[in-house]
């Protein structure tokens, strides 16, 4: 099962931002080429290109994810695995619930007698479902709500 990172504003407004002018730099520089104007050939193309690296961090970034499996919870960033594996579904102890937010604890394998906590930011409106997908993967992890 797939949860959805969820973004702040200022996080997607930026964003958001950031496109805009990238964009208006791709299309005026295809302008000026169509429009057959002189320009610098090597200093358009490497403006191109970065114009294009911007877009790849940004569309990583918005698709950040968690990823329950049977054995793990991984964190993508993209198609990146940024947790590889680390956190085993048998090993997490609880899911917490503190004011607004979600907290899972488990035992690193590295570290067998450290509780390690990692707050999930997704929507408020996932915390029981991505608690009870928990649940279903390990029905020895405790759900707890705090107020």
């Amino acid at each position: 099962m797939r949860y959805k990172y969820k973004q702040s504003l200022f996080t997607i407004l930026l964003f958001g931002a950031i496109c805009l002018v990238d964009a208006a730099t791709i299309i005026k520089v295809i302008v000026d080429w169509v429009n057959g104007k002189t320009f610098n050939v090597a200093v358009n193309i490497i403006t191109l290109v970065l114009c294009a690296l911007v877009v790849v961090p940004i569309v990583m970034t918005l698709t950040t994810r968690y990823k329950i499996s049977a054995e793990h919870l991984n964190m993508y960033l993209g198609i990146i695995n940024l947790t590889k594996n680390k956190i085993q579904t048998s090993n997490i102890v609880y899911v917490a619930r503190r004011k607004n937010q979600l907290f899972v604890a488990y035992v690193d394998k590295n570290y067998s007698s450290e509780l390690v906590t990692m707050q999930i930011v997704i929507s408020q409106k996932e915390f029981d479902s991505f608690a009870n997908q928990l649940k279903k993967v390990n029905s020895n992890i405790a759900y707890i709500e705090e107020d």
